[in-house]
């Protein structure tokens, strides 16, 4: 008996050290809980802005673009001049940025809100032999439709068979070729209509999406933040390093290849100025703005410094700008690759840098499940 007080201290204080550590245990469950939870707002934060900073303005100005294309057609159909040509060719190449800049946000669900996103831009699908057909093909009326069933959409995107109507030939050849075949305008017209009522499935598409984007901020393959990412992966890397390499392999092929079509802009010859269009909507899309200056948005560098990851901000800032200077330094593609192509190499290895540093830091510190077509790191 003479041990039993020794006893019930060594149980009293193995109890309180228990109590301790079930007090610390439910404290570190409780600070995980509302670090989740802080995570999770900067997450739904950072999703209204790349919504309300980024996509809505994009479709706004993908439906101002194609108004402003129609408007220029009507003036161009009913008074052919060199004045209206080169209008309506620059009105075409705001529609053709504003479409290429709405690419980095088309891909969202595999639902059917987005089932004419990705045709209303397609580089790859051209086939000019097929449209000399239609220009000489008696359906091609007043009243033509590319609606038709007649017609093999997949040998021609709308907005790339505009590209060539108006700059296979220069000023004067495209005036004449005009005039004397009817059919031209009618195709141009009907390629316009065609794309106005895709950009208005869009913006029925975004319209009906909007919540869910904005709500999805689960971590995980489905959630918003994961698939915008994805997206901007893709992008460069369909809308830069695919066909820039293509270009580079291709370039002492026949210029009437199908491969030479693989380019942005084969016809309006402006893919220099592309690839500042989308090196410039990466960027945004980024910082959810239109710079790291502008402090009125959230977007991945603010999410990446609220996970205390300041010093990749810095990395990305320096790599965009590094490639910037890289595309200044080019000024023609079809030259450039002839007469420069280390100055377009250069160009092409710093895109590839973005690429890699998004995949193997960005993408692990936010937690970002990168999709099997985005995960090719060159």
């Amino acid at each position: 008996m003479k041990h039993f007080p020794f006893l019930v201290f060594v149980q009293i204080i193995l109890l309180i050290i228990l109590l301790e550590s079930c007090s610390k245990e439910k404290k570190d469950n409780l600070n995980i809980e509302i670090e989740c939870s802080d995570v999770r707002i900067q997450r739904e934060n950072h999703l209204n802005d790349i919504y309300d900073k980024n996509i809505s303005i994009s479709v706004q100005n993908l439906d101002n673009s194609i108004i402003n294309l129609k408007e220029n057609s009507d003036y161009f159909i009913q008074n052919t001049s060199e004045l209206n040509l080169k209008n309506i060719q620059e009105s075409w190449f705001e529609m053709f940025s504003s479409a290429l800049r709405h690419e980095v946000y088309t891909e969202f669900y595999n639902t059917d809100y987005f089932f004419q996103a990705n045709r209303i831009y397609n580089y790859s699908n051209i086939d000019t032999n097929y449209i000399l057909e239609l220009l000489s093909d008696t359906i091609v009326d007043e009243n033509f439709s590319l609606k038709d069933e007649r017609i093999k959409l997949y040998k021609m995107s709308p907005i790339q068979t505009i590209e060539y109507l108006l700059f296979k030939e220069n000023l004067e050849s495209c005036l004449i070729k005009f005039k004397n075949q009817p059919t031209r305008y009618n195709l141009l017209n009907s390629c316009i209509l065609f794309l106005k009522d895709d950009v208005k499935e869009i913006k029925k598409s975004w319209s009906l999406a909007k919540e869910e984007f904005k709500s999805n901020s689960e971590i995980g393959i489905n959630g918003s933040q994961n698939i915008i990412f994805n997206n901007m992966l893709d992008y460069i890397n369909d809308k830069i390093l695919f066909p820039l390499r293509e270009s580079i392999e291709f370039k002492n092929l026949d210029l009437n290849s199908y491969l030479y079509y693989k380019k942005l802009t084969p016809f309006a010859k402006r893919d220099i100025d592309a690839f500042k269009i989308i090196l410039d909507e990466w960027e945004k899309c980024f910082y959810s703005k239109e710079s790291e200056n502008e402090n009125i948005s959230y977007g991945f560098d603010d999410y990446l410094i609220s996970l205390n990851k300041a010093n990749m901000v810095d990395s990305v800032k320096y790599k965009i700008k590094y490639s910037k200077n890289n595309l200044e330094t080019l000024t023609s593609l079809d030259h450039d690759l002839y007469y420069n192509e280390e100055l377009v190499n250069n160009f092409l290895e710093s895109i590839i840098e973005i690429k890699k540093y998004s995949v193997l830091d960005l993408a692990q510190n936010m937690c970002i499940f990168i999709t099997y077509s985005s995960c090719d790191c060159d």
